[in-house]
């Protein structure tokens, strides 16, 4: 009989457990403690409150006595806990996915920004005393310890712990991961796929890969209840609507069409879409506004991290139509200047950073344009406000009358559409499956979709939906 000791066990302490954000996983084996992703809880809307006191909550984790912190992507919701674990004294290695070494620094940073500026709100709103989560010197003691991983190799981390990293096409060299402990005698596989992506419109991406046997494979549903899809008709669709909207705007007229957008990719993704409709067109002369300081910064670097297509983003880096801004008094004349422009501005969910001032500036004039180009978070976040038309948007805490023709695109998506993760969780080989990253309802019902999906493939794996809180042994 194996002894209670040689197992794997598996805590979800992470939001991620019932919740779309905060990736954490804390692994004990044998006489070692593992964190499986170090991740934020983020909210689309405007609760920082919630926000700061989830973030800052105890997480009856040993942070200290961690033997290793193993990361599957650089997005906040899974990485942007790091510096706090130096902080609460861990001094181990951070095992990262080959190619996210030079983003830790300034993504990181970033987030101190916010940190920052949510604690002058929360002190101005509560009259409470918050302090970041971490501080600049947190982050330099974090990235000594960083430690890249090469994609598709065994990884002997520890002589009874072998890592294996592979290809999840959602971000830039993000990972899926796959654990194999050796407890005694017996063998034990633990899969992570992060996030996981679809595979459709990608450039820059590797293509997604399977993971091998699991016993247990804790598998992101993100879209799990959502009717989105992802196909190539979809994209093509996308480009139909962006060329259109950008001649009737910026062509035949001079309007102005705003593209709210992530930093890290999408961003890339949106520059890049417009380079192949208008790139080798002499005669399209509107300017590509590019308003967003930590996508800059990742776009100077962008072709140190991508996989593939490295000739094409030198096309789109070089196009003659970008305009880089740099400050805010730059990014406030091109805001008040009655030309076409094309527009990206860069947010969580539209609600901070430089968006916020286009927002107002655009959303009242009928003829503008705001493209919205992925989640648009709850009813609370402006991005839904401005998606579900209303009539006025609460920005920033300003009341601003939404006015201007909103276009909702599809197909840019970092996350697998529900189609496809049935699909891929149909087809993968596991004991148990854990379904994680989705809120209750969504979860539940893909979870069902799952059941019924693996029952007509003759498989007998469990499908299962926990908690924050829950723990597993196998």
């Amino acid at each position: 009989m194996t002894k209670s000791k040689e197992k794997v066990k598996v805590e979800f302490v992470g939001k991620s457990g019932d919740g779309v954000t905060g990736s954490m996983y804390y692994i004990t084996y044998n006489d070692k403690q593992i964190l499986l992703d170090a991740g934020l809880y983020q909210t689309s809307g405007d609760d920082i409150l919630k926000q700061y006191k989830v973030n800052h909550r105890n997480y009856k984790v040993p942070f200290a006595d961690l033997d290793a912190v193993i990361i599957s992507h650089v997005h906040g919701d899974h990485f942007f806990i790091v510096p706090y674990l130096f902080a609460r004294g861990y001094k181990g290695n951070v095992y990262i996915p080959k190619g996210n070494m030079a983003l830790a620094r300034i993504m990181w940073e970033d987030s101190l920004k916010i940190f920052e500026s949510d604690c002058v709100k929360l002190e101005k709103r509560y009259n409470m005393n918050a302090t970041p989560l971490y501080t600049q010197e947190d982050i330099e003691i974090a990235l000594e310890h960083l430690v890249e991983l090469p994609f598709g190799e065994d990884i002997v981390l520890f002589d009874d712990l072998i890592l294996r990293y592979y290809h999840a096409s959602h971000i830039v060299n993000a990972a899926q991961v796959h654990l194999t402990f050796k407890l005694g005698e017996t063998v034990k596989r633990l899969g992570f796929t992060g996030d996981i992506g679809s595979d459709i419109g990608k450039d820059y991406l590797l293509p997604y890969e399977p993971l091998p046997y699991c016993d247990i494979l804790l598998a992101e549903c993100t879209y799990g209840g959502s009717h989105k899809t992802h196909k190539q008709k979809d994209r093509d669709k996308d480009l139909e609507k962006i060329k259109c909207v950008v001649d009737q705007c910026c062509q035949h007229d001079t309007q102005k069409v705003l593209f709210g957008s992530f930093s890290l990719n999408r961003l890339q993704d949106i520059l890049t879409t417009l380079y192949k409709i208008y790139g080798e067109d002499e005669t399209f002369a509107t300017p590509i506004i590019i308003d967003a300081p930590l996508g800059m910064k990742i776009s100077a670097l962008w072709d140190k991290l991508i996989e593939k297509d490295y000739d094409l983003w030198k096309k789109v880096s070089e196009w003659k139509n970008i305009v880089w801004v740099s400050t805010y008094e730059e990014s406030q004349q091109w805001q008040k200047l009655q030309t076409s422009q094309v527009v990206i501005s860069t947010s969580n969910f539209l609600k901070n950073g430089r968006v916020v001032s286009w927002l107002k500036s655009i959303l009242p004039n009928e003829n503008a344009r705001v493209c919205l180009c992925g989640y648009a978070g709850d009813e609370d976040s402006v991005a839904y406000q401005i998606q579900h038309s209303k009539k006025w948007v609460t920005i920033d805490g300003e009341r601003v009358r939404s006015r201007a023709n909103v276009m909702q695109l599809t197909s840019f998506s970092s996350h697998a559409c529900r189609s496809e993760l049935l699909q891929r969780y149909t087809d993968a080989q596991y004991n148990k499956i854990y379904l994680v990253h989705s809120e209750s309802n969504g979860k539940q019902e893909f979870a069902k979709m799952l059941r019924d999906s693996l029952s007509k493939a003759d498989r007998s794996a469990k499908v299962h939906t926990p908690v924050m809180g829950d723990k597993i042994s196998f």
